[in-house]
């Protein structure tokens, strides 16, 4: 049961025996004599009324031959408890908070148990601590027992799958896969050829680490190479697996079996039940959702960052949300809302998108937009966000307490976590701070629309904290470099098709003015002025820019080299062979070496991103490092 059902619910499938829980909930849900019993931990009340969404993932590719059996030997079970497959109007599936009163805690010890009322019967599940999965059928009212207290409640059941699942289970038809029906699932849902193959594909498996997660004879069925899967699996993990049984029952309902069998049917109904469950996407150029994913692996998912910039209004990225405190901190980052990993994301892509992509290039030409929907949510006054979160020892929770303190306003007392424990707060117009565990545990908020960005209570927060990640991005987002390069791409002299990146086109007079102070050719004042200032000029991104053939390249390099304008040498992952004197830096994840004599162009003074961009119009930086040669402050060795 764990390896059939583990790659859509993950754990909560791998302890338990099925067959008397679900005999045991049958029961007790048909209004028979009931009994507290041990079970297992094992949410099966998840796939009530999404059976044949199971029947149809049952029949994926991938899934080995004793995980069909196994799914099929699960489905048949569910068809031998009429009180789990009909009249699915009478069931409620509830997550739910319970106490040791309560009647569905059962015997000491159980992970399972049953309860009938009057009118009311049910069958809960431990989940975890405290809090249970509960499957109701009602007579009359729905009501939860006594000391059990709602926390939430899953999606109304579908309808009656059984007609389906019986086809499925009378004659099993596996998926065949061909190129034209993915293309097709893609065009129809906007998701990319990889995404569309692993649904396509019914292919579950995406919490796991492993590269080559598909395996090879299923990644090759469905077409795709090692990064073209991995890059897909990221985007497609923030669906549920209620979401993907959702889909697939949609997919199969009301249709025969047989038609599943047939490739374009199949991606014509899988495009029809992935837009009404997770809905349609605007189409994302493949290429540059994999390059993106390459070069800054963002802390949101790619797919999403680029659909929320061709499309910022309604994007969940950019959802300005009423969150409680206590979920302010949460460790996985929301990908339904602006919060710190998404404004990150956003520091990195632009400055990229302005400098990997040619003038003309329609998801360049989409960030001015994307950038000011960007500053509309970060005026909103609705906006709060993680400022950061501070733990000390308690010989040290003065300090803490101290910086509490420096926040103005009142204090009060206020819900601070799930538990709904409370502590102290300190709210100003700007500000939201609280303080607990005896002061060892201090936690801000802050709103952006309210705080100068050089807030020195704020900064005191942020750079003490490991959580305060959003100032210095709402600092940078905020910055002039950051409004030039908005204004670049509004308005540029670069010709479309070509680069900014070349000073050729983005800035002639400096080029001209090196030939003129240097004595060298144009192509050599180019690739001068490049090294000079780009953080990554190797030598195959400076023929990309300058529309080079390599032959160019070689001679100015020479030329350079001559001069004594830089040193050759050969220097891990670099990409290039031509360098400034003096000393040199290993990137940090994604970004390449560099010169440290340049780095003074890519510093910021308050926080720091995870990859090297662009802080300003690289024309603007042309000048700056043009500008430090001719004052003196040339590259050079070190004297040791």
């Amino acid at each position: 049961m764990a390896s059939a059902l583990g790659p859509l619910f993950g754990q909560s499938w791998a302890a338990g025996t099925f067959s008397p829980e679900l005999s045991a909930a049958g029961e007790a849900l048909s209004f028979r004599t009931p009994g507290a019993f041990v079970g297992g931990r094992l949410a099966w009340p998840l796939l009530l009324g999404r059976l044949g969404g199971l029947a149809c993932y049952a029949q994926s590719i991938g899934l080995t031959e004793a995980q069909r059996t196994t799914l099929r030997r699960l489905l048949r079970a569910f068809r031998a408890q009429p009180s789990l497959t009909t009249d699915l109007d009478r069931l409620r599936v509830y997550k739910a908070r319970i106490t040791s009163d309560s009647p569905l805690l059962g015997t000491v010890g159980s992970l399972a148990a049953v309860h009938v009322a009057k009118d009311n019967a049910y069958f809960a599940t431990t989940v975890e601590e405290g809090v249970r999965l509960v499957v109701e059928r009602a007579q009359g009212a729905f009501c939860l027992p006594a000391h059990t207290t709602l926390i939430e409640e899953e999606p109304a059941l579908a309808g009656d799958d059984t007609a389906f699942l019986d086809a499925v289970l009378a004659a099993e038809i596996p998926v065949r896969v061909t190129g034209e029906a993915i293309a097709r699932l893609a065009e129809e849902t906007g998701l990319t050829r990889a995404e569309a193959a692993i649904v396509f594909g019914g292919v579950c498996r995406l919490g796991t680490y492993e590269a080559d997660f598909l395996g090879k004879e299923t990644r090759e069925a469905l077409g795709l190479k090692v990064a073209e899967a991995k890059v897909a699996r990221e985007s497609l993990k923030g669906i549920s697996a209620i979401q993907w049984l959702r889909v697939f029952a949609a997919a199969g309902r009301g249709t025969d079996v047989a038609e599943l069998a047939d490739p374009d049917a199949r991606a014509a109904r899988l495009a029809a039940a992935w837009n009404e469950v997770v809905g349609r996407r605007v189409a994302l150029r493949e290429e540059l959702v994999l390059a993106c994913e390459k070069e800054l692996d963002p802390p949101s998912r790619t797919t999403d960052l680029l659909a929320a910039l061709l499309a910022p209004e309604g994007a969940r990225l950019l959802t300005v949300k009423e969150v409680p405190f206590e979920e302010q901190f949460a460790w996985q980052a929301p990908d339904d809302r602006v919060s710190g990993h998404v404004l990150t994301s956003c520091c990195l892509l632009l400055p990229w998108l302005f400098a990997a992509l040619p003038v003309g290039d329609p998801y360049r030409d989409a960030v001015p937009g994307f950038f000011a929907a960007l500053h509309q949510r970060l005026d909103d006054p609705n906006l709060l966000l993680p400022l950061g979160a501070i733990y000390v020892e308690e010989k040290l929770a003065g300090q803490n307490r101290a910086l509490f303190e420096s926040v103005a306003g009142p204090e009060s007392t206020r819900v601070i976590d799930r538990n709904k424990n409370t502590a102290p707060c300190r709210e100003s117009e700007a500000l939201v701070a609280a303080l607990h565990r005896k002061d060892t545990y201090l936690q801000a908020l802050f709103r952006p629309a309210r705080l100068s960005v050089d807030d020195p209570v704020a900064w005191r927060f942020a750079t003490s904290s490991y959580t305060g990640q959003a100032l210095p991005a709402v600092r940078l987002l905020r910055s002039a470099g950051f409004a030039a390069m908005i204004a670049r791409i509004r308005e540029t002299p670069v010709p479309k098709g070509r680069y900014e990146a070349d000073p050729s086109v983005s800035a002639p007079e400096l080029v001209a003015a090196v030939v003129s102070e240097r004595g060298l050719s144009a192509p050599a004042a180019t690739l001068y002025l490049q090294v000079l200032t780009l953080a990554e000029p190797t030598q195959r991104n400076v023929i990309l820019w300058n529309d080079w053939k390599p032959p160019v390249y070689k001679q100015a390099a020479a030329e350079l080299v001559a001069k004594k304008l830089v040193v050759e040498g050969k220097r891990e992952r670099a990409g290039r062979e031509i360098f400034l004197p003096g000393a040199w830096d290993k990137g940090l994840g994604k970004s390449l070496p560099m010169e440290r004599w340049k780095q003074l162009l890519y510093a910021l003074d308050k926080g720091q991103l995870p990859r090297t961009v662009p802080l300003r119009p690289l024309h603007a930086s042309f000048a700056v490092a043009l500008e430090r040669i001719r004052s003196g402050d040339v590259p050079k060795l070190e004297e040791v």
